[in-house]
């Protein structure tokens, strides 16, 4: 009947011969598509962040890097002014060379000396980083030191061969080493960022002992990292 024929498609009814399953696999496929397209922009977009932010991120460890080795270049050439002052004191350098080879006191006077020079050198420790000094002879042996008992003794450099002669042949050198310590509570504690700093000591050409600083670095490096804000915003 085609009066009832119409009625049917006027009421949305299915039409007959035309099943609705193909458009929902056309709208299906279309939205699988779709997500995999917006799937394959967001790995993309996320790579490229991803790639952006690692360089950004080495570009400000670099300059970081390049700041703190700039500061603490600064502050290891105050501390070598310091005692570039000190062994260009001729009366010092005179008294240096009346100290018997070796640190040899035993029945010799130039003990006196030795403790007179100590007293001079004192002014060193008036900074309370500087742990000690002392005034060493070509084979690492302490001429005089701020650590009395240690006088005539071999020095931690006599193991440094090679920092040694480079100091015996006119060269400011320093090296980093791990020290035991004292706290303000008398306990001991390993420290790992002492510097010791020495500084040849001439007579004319000649290098006829060295004056050696050791100065702990802890507080100065963590005053370098907390005035560095890019370790503070970069890496935290």
């Amino acid at each position: 009947n085609p009066l009832n024929q119409c009625y049917a498609q006027s009421s949305g009814s299915v039409v007959p011969g035309k099943p609705m399953s193909s458009s929902r696999n056309r709208v299906m496929l279309t939205t699988a598509l779709v997500l995999s397209m917006l799937g394959a922009m967001l790995f993309f977009v996320s790579g490229w962040m991803e790639d952006v932010f690692r360089r950004e991120l080495k570009a400000q460890l670099l300059t970081a890097r390049n700041q703190i080795h700039h500061d603490l270049s600064g502050w290891l050439e105050g501390r070598q002014q310091i005692l570039q002052r000190w062994v260009r004191d001729d009366a010092l350098v005179m008294q240096i060379r009346q100290l018997p080879p070796g640190g040899d006191y035993e029945l010799n006077a130039g003990l006196q000396t030795a403790l007179a020079i100590t007293d001079q050198l004192a002014p060193l420790l008036d900074n309370d980083e500087h742990l000690s000094f002392a005034v060493l002879d070509g084979g690492g042996k302490r001429l005089v030191s701020s650590l009395t008992a240690e006088l005539g003794m071999a020095d931690p450099l006599a193991q440094r061969p090679d920092l040694l002669r480079r100091l015996f042949s006119g060269e400011p050198v320093y090296y980093f080493a791990q020290e035991i310590l004292l706290n303000d509570a008398g306990t001991t504690y390993e420290a790992s960022g002492v510097v010791h700093l020495l500084q040849p000591i001439f007579h004319g050409n000649e290098v006829i002992a060295a004056l050696k600083l050791s100065v702990n670095l802890e507080r100065e490096l963590q005053r370098m990292f907390r005035l560095d804000h890019l370790w503070e915003h970069s890496l935290v």
